[in-house]
């Protein structure tokens, strides 16, 4: 009985300690701010935002074999409110934001993904840290309700929330870009420039 409670004693150290690593105890800071432009790289997604991780991975794997296109950072902008929404219907938007690019490199891209530029913004941006794929699923469980209840104090409501993953930074940064209009993001979802 006593190895039993020490080694459960062990387990939770342990997990709790790699817990911490991505930021289980770590603070969620919020501040306004203008953000971008940003030149994105991406493919439109319907379905669980779970599973767009793993489309933003699949074009930086694509772009990084091209030598002259630096990544910068992957992002996904979320659209809809999952919690109001049934998750096989939720639109976002995935990718990478890359360096700019000389046209006919565009171009080029174009043939595979969807290219445009986000406008700069005035933002209210969370920040957290990132050091791998757990820390997504823990930020979006720590940082959203501080998101949405600081939004909503500002009178801003429901804003889509774009994520930027900047693993040079370690950080997750959490865009709710609050002068634009939400046509403007459904036009930003359809186009193609």
């Amino acid at each position: 009985m006593k190895k039993l409670l020490i080694l459960t004693v062990i387990v939770i150290s342990f997990t709790t300690i790699g817990l911490a690593q991505y930021g289980l105890f770590s603070p969620v800071t919020i501040y306004q701010g203008k953000t971008g432009p940003f030149l994105m790289v991406y493919v439109e997604h319907i379905g669980s935002y779970n599973e767009s991780l793993n489309v933003s991975e699949y074009i930086y794997r694509q772009l990084k074999n091209d030598k002259s296109i630096k990544i910068i950072k992957g992002f996904g902008l979320y659209n809809d409110d999952f919690r109001h929404i049934q998750n096989d219907t939720l639109h976002s938007i995935t990718g990478c934001i890359i360096n700019f690019q000389r046209e006919e490199k565009l171009i080029d891209i174009k043939k595979t993904y969807i290219v445009n530029t986000f406008p700069e913004s005035q933002s209210v941006v969370a920040e957290f840290p990132y050091n791998g794929t757990l820390s997504i699923l823990i930020g979006s469980i720590k940082v959203y309700p501080k998101l949405h209840r600081t939004l909503t104090y500002l009178g801003y409501g429901s804003v889509p929330v774009i994520e930027i993953y900047d693993s040079e930074a370690k950080k997750i940064r959490y865009i709710a870009p609050v002068n634009i209009k939400h046509k403007i993001f459904q036009a930003f979802l359809k186009k193609n420039s």
